[in-house]
């Protein structure tokens, strides 16, 4: 009985070890690298603007591309700040990927560019 329990265990140990190997993700030898990848961004960025006749917008340190057409009149949000805007997300084929005209959220919880770009804009920019 002893022996058919320890074959019934080598053959979960089996199991397992083929299926945790075959989950193994292949990784080739190349190396992320932000640096060179912030570089084709921004040529992919400026190449935008420049094709469409467009003046490029100011750049943050940050890397983060920004244009206020309309700074507003009241209050700037800080990083504690609970907003409330209306967005559209285009590729930089103009396409677009995500539309929102009421969204409500609290700044701390979005991505680094809203926590960035949104208080440059004062309360009540259309």
């Amino acid at each position: 009985m002893k022996i058919m329990n320890m074959k019934k265990y080598f053959l979960f140990i089996c199991l397992f070890t083929i299926v945790l190997s075959s989950c193994r993700k292949i990784v080739d030898d190349t190396v992320f690298d932000a640096s060179k990848q912030a570089v084709v961004d921004d040529q992919a960025i400026h190449d935008y603007f420049l094709l469409r006749g467009l003046p490029l917008p100011a750049k943050d340190p940050s890397g983060l591309y920004y244009e206020v057409t309309n700074p507003g009149t009241g209050a700037h949000p800080t990083i504690n700040s609970n907003i409330s805007v209306g967005y559209s997300v285009y590729s930089l084929d103009d396409v677009e990927l995500q539309s929102f005209p009421s969204f409500y959220s609290a700044l701390k919880d979005r991505i680094e560019a809203w926590q960035i770009g949104v208080p440059k804009i004062g309360k009540g920019d259309p």
